[in-house]
């Protein structure tokens, strides 16, 4: 999914380290430690609208986890922008192949090639056929 927020630093108000489950974010503050570990780690900017000037809600950066250090990575380099520390700063987030569902494919057709080439031996052995015994006739 692709965002584009506004880059001037005046309609920036704050970005932060928020925990997201499904896409939305989550508040954490009445959860348990249980609850807590299934979340995802994202970070969400809070901006000004242009037109009305009104705070939106915090817009989260990624709808999945993105793990612990990228967030606080991007939350410092887009903090240091707001205070005027840097000039410019350019964040991309984008979800790419998870390694586990790549392995769980290869797993896959490597399972059906074995199922295949076991088949092939274990062939069941065909039964003899009776063979109809004629008598002669006494004449």
């Amino acid at each position: 999914k692709n965002m584009t927020l506004p880059s001037p630093r005046h309609e920036l108000i704050k970005v932060e380290s928020v925990r997201v489950r499904n896409g939305k974010i989550r508040d954490t503050s009445n959860m348990r430690r249980k609850q807590t570990r299934k979340l995802g780690y994202s970070y969400a900017v809070t901006y000004k609208d242009p037109q009305t000037g009104e705070t939106q809600e915090p817009v989260a950066m990624s709808v999945s986890s993105i793990g612990r250090k990228r967030p606080r990575i991007a939350v410092k380099e887009i903090q240091e922008y707001l205070d005027g520390e840097t000039s410019s700063v350019k964040m991309r987030e984008s979800s790419g192949f998870d390694w586990r569902g790549l392995l769980c494919i290869i797993f896959g057709i490597f399972s059906l090639l074995f199922c295949a080439l076991l088949g092939q031996f274990n062939d069941p052995k065909p039964k003899p056929k009776k063979r109809s015994v004629t008598r002669k006739r006494s004449s």
